[in-house]
């Protein structure tokens, strides 16, 4: 099978969910013997490129291509004009018509037998190119895209940043109905969006979870832990914001009543001002920007949390923690989506004290880390063998 797979943003390096979803995804196609092209946006905002960065996206793709989200006064105009029936995020990824017919020379040049799309935003790509080569469209669905912005809308308190939410969410509930009933069929990341969906009449839904080649062999790391806490996330979106602050300025405090000397990194993509803010007031508080593995980071720490109270989807970060052999702690929120049976191996915080208690008793080694071997083979990449047997029955 030949897949043209568009990224609404660039999927390495994966230091963010969305980008760990799409990045693993990728792998699992390839290791399954998959020819993939990849097509994803670039810009400021979302972080350069280096030389390492793409010779790591084209070992897994035959082919790249990367646009501009322009910033300059004809990008912008352009992008003005098809907010009268777009969302910003997808407006902004709408290319000029000679881009366009750059882009899908190359995909005829490729030959694929599909379009697989991550989230919605390079919708209007996807569905120009299915319109016009006459092949299916599959798609990704990491959130309820409406709901999920909506929250991000209210809780947000900047101006600026509220004010582009605002244009996000503009016409957003349409699109995103319009797009999936588009796709052949959509592949949605959680057990409850997919309930969501179906109650809305959608029946091309189908579960699959985010996916790693990672397994790990529960044996303990022989290197010493850098830090006793860690949390990783994007550090810009209001509810990871919410809930760094949240365990910075609620839960920490209780941390150094016993520990005064207790140490926390903060890990993620585009930290805001009051992330690096919160992070720089705070001792023994380290800000750790876009690292390149996940894995890595999470390896430097005993304890890993994810302090979230707001959102819809799976919580990647939750998934990517089960391969590790650290206690996980998290809130109701950060087990959204999951099998029951998986949730069983988190410990739920949704206070400040019980955040603290677990913290302490984890680095007392009061959890022994139960064998997770079972759980995460709904999350192994063989996973994608289902998909791609669904997908050959529209191909």
């Amino acid at each position: 099978m030949r897949l043209t797979v568009i990224c609404n943003e660039p999927p390495y390096p994966p230091f963010d969910g969305g980008r760990s979803d799409a990045w693993h995804r990728l792998q699992a196609f390839k290791k399954k013997g998959v020819v993939l092209q990849v097509i994803t946006w670039q810009s400021e905002r979302l972080g350069s490129l280096s030389a390492d960065h793409i010779e790591a996206m084209k070992a897994v793709a035959e082919d790249l291509i990367v646009c501009r989200i322009g910033f300059d006064i004809p990008s912008l105009l352009r992008r003005i004009w098809h907010l009268r029936r777009y969302p910003s995020y997808v407006a902004a990824r709408v290319l000029k018509n000679s881009d366009y017919a750059a882009v899908l020379e190359s995909v005829r040049a490729f030959q694929p037998d599909a379009i697989w799309i991550d989230q919605i935003y390079g919708g209007v790509l996807a569905q120009k190119l299915t319109k016009t080569l006459k092949i299916p469209m599959f798609s990704r669905s990491q959130n309820i895209e409406h709901l999920y912005m909506n929250l991000q809308l209210s809780a947000e308190s900047r101006f600026t940043r509220k004010f582009a939410l605002a244009l996000v969410t503009l016409h957003l509930k349409s699109f995103e109905f319009e797009f999936l009933r588009a796709s052949n069929l959509f592949f949605d990341i959680s057990t409850d969006d997919l309930s969501f969906w179906r109650n809305e009449g959608f029946e091309n839904g189908r579960w699959l979870p985010p996916l790693f080649s990672r397994v790990s062999t529960n044996a303990p790391c022989s290197e010493p832990d850098k830090y006793d806490v860690a949390f990783l996330g994007n550090l810009n979106t209001p509810n990871n914001v919410e809930g760094v602050k949240w365990l910075l300025t609620d839960v920490l405090p209780k941390l150094r009543e016993r520990q005064p000397d207790i140490k926390i990194a903060i890990g993620g993509s585009n930290p805001s001002d009051s992330v690096k803010s919160l992070c720089a007031m705070s001792e023994n508080v380290f800000l750790v920007e876009n690292p390149e593995s996940a894995f890595a980071f999470y390896e430097s720490a005993s304890v890993l949390v994810n302090p979230i109270f707001k959102g819809s989807g799976v919580n990647i970060k939750s998934v990517e923690m089960l391969f590790t052999d650290k206690t996980i702690i998290t809130s109701k929120i950060g087990t959204r989506g999951l099998p029951d049976e998986v949730k069983e191996y988190f410990c739920i915080a949704d206070t400040a004290d019980t955040m603290a208690n677990y913290i302490f008793d984890a680095l007392e080694d009061k959890y022994p880390v139960l064998d997770r071997r079972n759980v995460r083979s709904y999350f192994l990449s063989d996973a994608i063998d289902k998909v791609l047997k669904e997908m050959r029955e529209y191909i």
